[in-house]
């Protein structure tokens, strides 16, 4: 494994990378990867180990694992105990801030400034044939903050367009949040 064959401080380094990119889609360290990885090392076992890396990163912030829930899911990883060990020590520094940063991006909470709707008829459409046919158009505008990283200052809007079928999925899954509410 290639990923095993990093010390310490450069495993620490490369969580540290996979957490911004959790967070923020920063760009992955690849090229300091190759450098401190033998030349021989196979890119394609590299790319597939640096995935794994950041799903098991993605899943615990989402998750919201505790270290104990970390370290069950790491026991089935392929890293080295040494890594496990810097893995958890990291996780308990950064779990905390990871997870708010996930929080504050997915968390429309006191964000939504407008949501706005219309019922439209498609008359021209590239990707569906279904011209004719009734679709509601919605639009949501948040307020300025709510998204970590760069362009966290500026509100967003998020347009999005749903055929009958497509409303009628929604409003099922929402009946649902709504009876477990």
């Amino acid at each position: 494994m290639a990923i095993s064959s990093l010390d310490n401080r450069a495993f620490q380094q490369l969580l540290g990378a996979v957490g911004k990119h959790v967070v923020s889609a920063a760009p992955l360290p690849l090229d300091d990867l190759r450098e401190r990885l033998a030349a021989a090392e196979d890119e394609e076992l590299l790319r597939q180990e640096l995935d794994a890396l950041v799903a098991l990163v993605d899943a615990a912030a989402r998750e919201g694992l505790d270290v104990g829930a970390l370290e069950e899911r790491l026991a089935a990883s392929q890293l080295s105990d040494a890594q496990r060990r810097v893995f958890l020590v990291w996780w308990r520094g950064e779990r905390h801030k990871i997870h708010s940063q996930l929080y504050r991006q997915t968390s429309w909470n006191g964000h939504l400034e407008r949501f706005t709707w219309r019922a439209d008829t498609k008359v021209a459409s590239r990707d569906n044939p279904e011209i004719g046919e009734p679709t509601a158009i919605f639009e949501m505008v948040t307020t300025a903050g709510h998204v970590a990283g760069p362009g966290g200052d500026a509100p967003h809007v998020a347009r999005f367009e749903l055929t009958r079928a497509q409303l009628g999925a929604l409003l099922d899954q929402l009946r649902e949040v709504e009876d477990c509410i």
